[in-house]
């Protein structure tokens, strides 16, 4: 497998705004004001993949830097939580390989790590 090369310019930071998750919430908050939501924080993408041939568009970028920023997008609604599946992956990793979690060898989880997904978010939602 080739090793990516980084370009000159650094990735954009994280940011993920109320803005973008406003659109998406006020809908359900207009119908129910007792609406609760679930943020997920995404699992890791495998590093050293590449998304061309050039080698230059590293797809392991920041997705572990997502969490944070749900923690503070979550602290501006009531009634939300954050799945931090970024830290059920990493915990994960150092148990077994990513190949054995990833349906496409970057990114996309198995039936194994979908089922953790479903575990996690039935924990969330059943008390």
């Amino acid at each position: 497998m080739e090793v990516c090369r980084k370009k000159d310019s650094q990735q954009p930071a994280t940011k993920i705004s109320k803005n973008a998750v406003h659109p998406f919430a006020l809908p359900a908050i207009s119908v129910n004001a007792d609406a609760e939501f679930i943020l997920v924080a995404t699992t890791l993408a495998r590093e050293g993949v590449c998304s061309d041939a050039a080698f230059f568009t590293v797809l392991a970028g920041n997705q572990a830097d997502y969490k944070a920023a749900l923690d503070s997008l979550a602290s501006s609604y009531d009634s939300s939580v954050v799945m931090d599946m970024t830290g059920v992956h990493r915990e994960l990793l150092q148990h077994k390989d990513f190949l054995d979690m990833t349906a496409n060898n970057v990114n996309h989880p198995n039936d194994y790590l979908v089922r953790w997904y479903a575990q996690y978010a039935s924990a969330l939602l059943i008390p």
